[in-house]
């Protein structure tokens, strides 16, 4: 039998990622109030753990061809704010100006 750690209610809130950190190393820790224990913090298992790169390539599958009724959402290969990239710095306008005239550009007027 595994010898368990046992911390009282008030411990695991003051001491809550330590114990997160020792339960994802794989030890089990027990919470007691007034000596009775009323919950266990325990490693995940490993088919709980989330493959996140899958999940990031799953969710950018789902989105090509997205449709909401007939507006279909299609990737964007870059920024609509690109061409205002090099304000102020002498490559597409500097100065006061340039920033005014890029804003009312973005705003529409």
């Amino acid at each position: 039998m595994t010898v368990m750690k046992s911390v009282s209610a008030f411990d695991a809130k003051t001491h809550l990622n330590e114990l997160l950190l020792r339960a994802s190393k794989g030890e089990t820790i027990q919470i007691t109030r007034r000596g009775v224990p009323v919950a266990k913090i325990v490693p995940p298992e490993e088919d709980e753990t989330p493959n996140v790169r899958g999940l990031v390539e799953d969710i950018r599958q789902l989105r090509k061809g997205a449709t909401l009724g007939k507006i279909t959402a299609k990737p964007r290969s870059s920024s609509p704010f690109e061409k205002y990239r090099g304000i102020g710095s002498g490559s597409v306008g500097s100065g006061r100006k340039a920033v005014v005239r890029a804003i009312r550009e973005l705003r529409g007027r």
